[in-house]
């Protein structure tokens, strides 16, 4: 099992510098980090772990008012930490399947907060299509690329070493 420092640092890379790698996707930096923390630790570290990564992200970005992230991914918690029996770990398509119901849930949630404490987002059929949507399958495709290809490498690399990793034996 890999340690959750290392999906927590890919999470807060990607959050730290998306607009560098994909200037026009609003990724959630965070909800790959989430599904796997779901699975991985008892309610209350979800909740604080969460909670952290709402602050971090409240730090981060200057777009809404301070907090919002956090509550938001709070809620998202309180909703979704329960569907875990659903989607389990060692699966390799569960991790996607699961950030994808985690940002389309913190999609919807954030735009009742920005409409309750801030200005609310246009809403259009293309707005809701994007971001209700579209944007959630690149969050599930993001998990695909960014965690767990990462992850399966290095358990690969724990399970046989790094020396088999960089020379094939001849044979």
């Amino acid at each position: 099992m890999i340690p959750l420092f290392f999906p927590f640092a890919a999470a807060l890379f990607m959050a730290l510098f998306r607009t560098a790698f994909l200037p026009h996707v609003h990724l959630m930096a965070f909800a790959p980090f989430l599904a796997i923390v779901y699975q991985r630790k008892r309610f209350n570290q979800a909740i604080w772990i969460a909670f952290g990564s709402g602050i971090i992200m409240d730090l981060i970005t200057s777009q809404s008012r301070l907090g919002l992230f956090t509550i938001n991914f709070l809620l998202t918690t309180f909703c979704l930490y329960r569907q875990k029996r659903h989607f389990f770990e060692d699966h390799l398509f569960t991790l996607s399947l699961f950030t994808f119901f985690i940002s389309a849930l913190s999609t919807f949630i954030q735009f009742i907060l920005l409409s309750m404490f801030d200005h609310p987002p246009k809403c259009s059929i293309r707005f809701i299509c994007t971001e209700f949507m579209l944007m959630p399958l690149f969050d599930a495709l993001y998990a695909w690329i960014w965690f767990i290809g990462p992850m399966k490498l290095y358990q690969y690399i724990k399970k046989r070493g790094l020396k088999t990793f960089f020379f094939v034996e001849k044979r």
